[in-house]
């Protein structure tokens, strides 16, 4: 039996330093358990197989209850450092988790630990805060979209409807300019006909004057011959007043040919008196044509003039033809384009109300989890990670509110939102961006 004690004695005393030495370098308190364990267990068996093949069974069964302790002190040490927080851990967390609660907090004490327990913890417990900040984040863009999706469409609406009144709008003005530009296309034409008679007037009062001028010249050649007239009508009544004396010297054989030179007087009076009334009416005839003359002189360039007139108002009316043409066909392009613009706000509202209905989806999902802790978002700088060591551990347990208020890693600007999960930056890469 002293030889039993004593090859414990020396088993022991040999393999404290190794289990020293195994502690040293394995400082993790599950890697410590698992070594002791197997370093008891190892020497269990090697005092039990010694003393069974030293002194046989019967001083083996004397000894195992020397074991038993030992055994019993294994158990309560695996049961306290990891049965327990593996149950903690599967029911507290896990299960909630899955449930989509997270409400529920890590146990101070798990988060405290120094070994892989707590490194687990502390882990899930910051992915916890981040999951909270991410799902308050994404109700509260659900939230926004909603909003902006109701009130876009309620604009899209609007827009639709101011549309439709454009259009209407244009569609009035299009049929207004098609008559206004029949209107003048009708002046257009009726200017040019204007034009055609004011130049044919022209021409026929140009030809009106120049027969005036011969009709002068011819009426003053009339004047002409009949003063010749008058003056052998004036000639023959001093020839008959001469006959008539020479007849009166002759006497009684002079009587008929005084007669005779009688009645040639009278002729030639009558005559001269004919010839001077004919005189005195052409005189008159072309004072009057004349006068006619020069009016048509004075006329034929206000004629003219008003030729030149009809024809500006032609070529006005042309051109304002063409730039009616052009406006009522920019009016029907801007017609066009009013109604592709209705459609397309139409097509936003119906675009709006699909977004809503996203949205709302999403609210619904994102409702799966449950936030009943009360507790702000934990916010956590860019350059955050997961570290096994007592500041993280200070950071999620002990840190107080004001600590915890830095800044955001959640951008709500307008063009869209940057959540940090902590990973690394070359990790962005591999997600895609919007």
């Amino acid at each position: 039996m002293n030889d039993i004690l004593i090859f414990v004695a020396v088993v022991t005393v040999s393999m404290a330093p190794l289990a020293a030495i195994m502690y040293y370098i394995v400082r993790k308190s599950f890697l410590k358990t698992v070594v002791i364990s197997l370093v008891s267990i190892s020497f269990y068996m090697l005092l039990t197989g010694y003393i069974a093949g030293l002194y046989g069974l019967k001083s083996l069964f004397i000894t195992a209850p020397l074991a038993i302790p030992v055994v019993i002190a294994i158990l309560v040490y695996y049961n306290k450092n990891i049965s327990k927080p593996i149950q903690k851990l599967s029911a507290n967390v896990i299960n909630d988790f899955s449930q989509g609660n997270l409400g529920l907090a890590f146990d101070a004490n798990t988060l405290r630990r120094n070994d892989e327990f707590g490194e687990i913890s502390r882990g899930l417990e910051e992915m916890r805060q981040r999951m909270i900040s991410t799902v308050k984040v994404i109700k509260s863009l659900s939230e926004r979209v909603s909003l902006t999706s109701e009130e876009q469409r309620s604009n899209a609406l609007k827009m639709s409807q101011d549309a439709s009144e454009q259009a209407s709008s244009v569609e009035e003005i299009s049929s207004t300019m098609e008559e206004i530009v029949t209107n003048i296309e009708q002046n257009t034409q009726n200017a040019k006909e204007t034009e055609d008679v004011s130049i044919e007037a022209f021409h026929s009062i140009r030809e009106v004057g120049d027969s005036t001028i011969k009709t002068v010249e011819s009426f003053n050649k009339i004047a002409e011959k009949i003063s010749v007239i008058n003056d052998i009508a004036f000639q023959t009544n001093i020839l008959a007043l001469n006959a008539a004396v020479e007849a009166a010297r002759a006497g009684s054989e002079g009587k008929g040919f005084s007669v005779v030179a009688s009645e040639v007087r009278k002729l030639a009076e009558h005559s001269k008196a004919a010839a001077d009334e004919i005189i005195s009416l052409v005189k008159r005839t072309v004072e009057m044509t004349e006068k006619n003359g020069k009016t048509m002189v004075l006329t034929v360039p206000k004629i003219e003039n008003t030729t030149k007139l009809v024809q500006e108002i032609y070529t006005a009316s042309s051109e304002q033809n063409s730039g009616a043409n052009q406006v009522n066909h920019a009016i029907q392009q801007l017609n066009d384009v009013t109604q592709q613009y209705a459609a397309a706000s139409e097509e936003l509202a119906t675009s709006s109300e699909e977004l809503s209905e996203k949205a709302q989806q999403l609210k619904k999902a994102i409702s799966f989890f449950k936030l009943n802790n009360g507790n702000e978002p934990v916010y956590y700088s860019k350059k955050s990670s997961i570290t096994p060591s007592k500041s993280t551990v200070s950071k999620v347990v002990k840190s107080s509110p004001a600590e915890n208020k830095r800044e955001p890693v959640f951008n709500l600007e307008t063009k869209g939102f940057n959540i940090d999960l902590g990973g690394q930056e070359a990790d962005d890469n591999e997600f895609e961006r919007f």
